[in-house]
């Protein structure tokens, strides 16, 4: 699993990346990635503001978070559409596993159940020493 360093302060954010994917956090937080109909520009920069923000103060986390399965929070932008789900490690590690479009109140079982997949998978590899750590 390769993970992309987004932020790094108090708190380091890396990104999941899925290549090949429409839903890949790093492609989508570095600008890389474009929706069909380009409009997702400005909030993809409210966001990456919001993360960079919780990673100097994380006490912002609990301002701009919520859970939304067993360890599983998510980054919001009040008023967006595009969600990242993302998980901690050692306390300092925040791991964003992808990123959606939330249409309804609440967040789809499959977008959860996606985040608790990456996370996961983020673990069996950490123990198998597999992770790519990229800057």
């Amino acid at each position: 699993m390769r993970l992309w360093l987004v932020a790094k302060e108090i708190f380091a954010v890396y990104a999941a990346e899925h290549p090949n994917n429409e839903h890949d956090c790093s492609a989508f937080l570095s600008g890389e990635w474009t929706p069909p109909n380009g409009t997702c520009a400005t909030e993809r920069t409210r966001l990456l503001r919001l993360v960079e923000q919780a990673c100097r103060n994380p006490r912002t986390l609990s301002e701009t978070c919520h859970t939304i399965a067993d360890g599983i929070w998510q980054f919001k932008v009040r008023g967006g559409s595009y969600r990242i789900p993302w998980f901690y490690d050692a306390n300092r590690l925040i791991i964003c596993t992808h990123f959606f479009v939330k249409k309804g109140q609440k967040t789809p079982s499959p977008e959860q159940e996606r985040a608790i997949r990456i996370k996961q998978e983020y673990f069996a590899k950490k123990e198998q020493n597999a992770l790519e750590w990229m800057e």
